[in-house]
C-alpha cells in the first residue's frame, strides 16, 4: 500500500480523498500516512472525472501519531464524494509490529518511540 497515494498519482480518487483528509482539523496541512486502505466495490456517481471514484475505507495516522477510520462515499445530499465516516480509534498493540502500520507511521512523520496522544 502506498501511504501517501496523493503524492504519487494523479488518479481522481486519491486526490479526493487527500482533499478530504486535508478537510478535517486533525489532519490539516501536515503529514499523513494511510494504512489498511480497502476497496469496497462500489463506486460513486459521476463526477466528471476521468477516473470513477471507488468508495474505500481505511486508517490514517496524523504527524501526532494519532489515527482515524475513515470512509469515503456519497453524500446524495451534496452530491459529491464526502467523508461518510471519521472516528478516532485508539491503536491496539499487535498493531506496533504490522509493516503497513509503521510505514504510515513513517509517511506522517511520526517517531517510532511514540504512542499515539489522546
Amino acid at each position: 500500500m502506498n501511504v501517501n497515494p496523493a503524492a504519487s498519482t494523479g488518479r481522481a480518487q486519491w486526490q479526493v480523498l487527500d482533499r478530504l483528509l486535508r478537510q478535517q482539523p486533525e489532519i490539516g496541512v501536515g503529514p499523513y500516512g494511510l494504512f489498511w486502505v480497502t476497496g469496497e466495490g462500489r463506486y460513486v456517481p459521476e463526477t466528471g472525472d476521468s477516473d470513477r471514484i471507488e468508495q474505500i475505507s481505511g486508517y490514517v495516522v496524523n504527524s501526532t501519531g494519532a489515527v482515524f477510520a475513515f470512509w469515503l462515499g456519497w453524500s446524495p445530499e451534496l452530491r459529491r464524494p464526502v467523508l461518510t465516516r471519521w472516528r478516532s480509534v485508539m491503536p491496539a498493540a499487535d498493531w506496533d509490529g504490522d509493516e503497513e502500520y509503521q510505514d504510515a507511521r513513517a509517511a506522517a512523520s511520526v517517531g517510532t518511540d511514540r504512542r499515539p496522544h489522546r
